[in-house]
């Protein structure tokens, strides 16, 4: 199916052909006829199709990918930041510029992913598209859904409802072949998975 990529932070994209990202390697190219119908095809034609498909995954030259960082938008930062420090997360307060909104930002990972709370605004400016700042300020991110690895799911869990009630775990704990493993829906709407990873 075609790929779209969506962000509050970024323009939709609609490449016209989806297959461009797969290298041409591992790109399924079109069946001939004969390949259709089933009809064996000469040694020589195969031979020489089979020799130029790269032996060595090198070959692909896919670039090291990855995730560094995570924003989220709420209504009331301080109170998400509440709820995702019950998770395990610790926030500082960031500024970028003078006219930059405030907003909260937790390193994970020794530093190697950062996720930030941006605050929500209440309006969306009628002329806003996608591709202007103000749309971004504007755009809200409740459909989106998060992970952590935590060290024990059965303590969030328990803190969450303790704090914010019940209402805010939609999946309780339960052995997964992921580990142990709990879906919670934080003050704004997003879906947040915690999973523990199993000793076994």
């Amino acid at each position: 199916m075609p790929w779209v990529l969506t962000s509050p932070f970024s323009p939709n994209f609609l490449p016209p052909d989806h297959t461009h990202r797969l290298p041409r390697a591992i790109v399924r190219e079109p069946m001939s006829t004969a390949e259709e119908s089933g009809a064996p095809q000469s040694t020589e034609a195969s031979s020489s199709s089979s020799s130029a498909m790269p032996s060595s995954s090198h070959a692909v030259g896919l670039p090291s990918v990855a995730l560094n960082l995570i924003v989220l938008r709420s209504r009331d930062i301080q109170r998400a930041a509440t709820f995702y420090a019950l998770v395990g997360l610790s926030f500082v307060e960031h500024q970028h510029g003078k006219n930059g909104p405030v907003h909260l930002a937790a390193e994970l990972g020794s530093g190697s992913v950062v996720f930030e709370l941006y605050p929500e605004p209440t309006s969306r400016p009628a002329d806003a598209t996608l591709t202007t700042t103000t749309a971004s300020a504007a755009v809200s991110s409740s459909g989106t859904r998060v992970g952590f690895r935590v060290g024990n799911v059965d303590d969030v869990v328990q803190r969450i409802m303790q704090t914010f009630g019940t209402a805010h775990v939609v999946t309780g704990p339960s052995t997964s072949p992921w580990g142990r493993r709990a879906v919670l829906v934080d003050l704004d709407g997003h879906k947040v998975e915690v999973t523990e990873l199993s000793s076994v």
